[in-house]
């Protein structure tokens, strides 16, 4: 494959207490109809303009677009990746660990989030529907936010 471009994608795990927000991806979405998957978006282009923080601007945009609540300032990064998306796009995506600030996590448009859910780290390891991307990249957080804060687990 001869890539010259690819999509810069972001995507958050959330943190509210032990909880963590997923959603549900509609199914008329292109890449991954239905699937579980963290909130997140490609990156625009503003084509003439230097943008700076352009990942964390997104981040935060998305998250206030896809399910309408705010996360604090600062995020920790988590991983990048590269992958092609089921429409055939070549994709750099880049997760971020957030934590929640406020707001109530809802659906903000059905065409492309069709449910959103809180839960906790064994919840998201034993539903049937987490695919292990998403698992993988759970768990990559998880090991950040230990890091940060090693008392978690004790």
């Amino acid at each position: 494959m001869n890539i010259k471009h690819f999509i810069v994608n972001v995507e958050a795990v959330i943190s509210r207490g032990d909880k963590w927000l997923i959603i549900k991806r509609s199914e008329k979405e292109d890449h991954a109809p239905g699937a579980l998957a963290l909130v997140g978006g490609k990156v625009e282009v503003d084509k003439g303009n230097v943008i700076e923080d352009v990942l964390e601007k997104t981040l935060h945009r998305e998250i206030e677009e896809e399910v309408g609540i705010e996360i604090e300032k600062d995020l920790e990064y988590v991983e990048s990746k590269f992958f092609v998306a089921d429409d055939n796009q070549p994709v750099v995506d880049l997760v971020f660990l957030c934590q929640y600030k406020s707001g109530e996590a809802t659906p903000a448009d059905p065409e492309e989030v069709a449910d959103v859910f809180w839960k906790t780290e064994d919840e998201i390891l034993a539903d049937p529907n987490t695919p292990e991307y998403l698992k993988r990249s759970l768990q990559k957080a998880w090991e950040v936010k230990n890091e940060m804060d090693p008392g978690l687990n004790s």
